[in-house]
């Protein structure tokens, strides 16, 4: 029997609002902004909500606003969001390899 079990399907998970303003991006790590004070400083900044990334029991997602700003800006936040994210899996990587050894 195949084992079909997602190996990220543990993994706590990591979301991101993203905001915009021109060329510049600001990514708000949902999980350390519980009382979204995050958010609302790049709104009151003059920033734009353009859409959200996010890797939930393993299974990415990703919305984006249906603006011209949002289209270009979201590529870039995708990258972005790839370097916040890898300290993320590594962590949950090892903390997997020391479970079995």
């Amino acid at each position: 029997m195949k084992n079909t079990a997602q190996p990220f399907a543990a993994l706590a998970p990591f979301n991101v609002a993203v905001f915009a303003s021109g060329r510049n991006l600001v990514l708000v790590h949902l999980e350390d902004d519980p009382n979204g004070s995050g958010a609302a400083e790049a709104t009151a900044r003059g920033y734009q909500f353009i859409g959200s990334i996010g890797v939930n029991a393993g299974v990415p997602k990703v919305e984006c606003e249906p603006t011209e700003l949002a289209t270009v800006m979201m590529p870039y936040a995708g990258v972005v969001f790839a370097e916040l994210f890898r300290p993320h899996l590594r962590a949950h990587q090892l903390q997997q390899a020391s479970r079995k050894g």
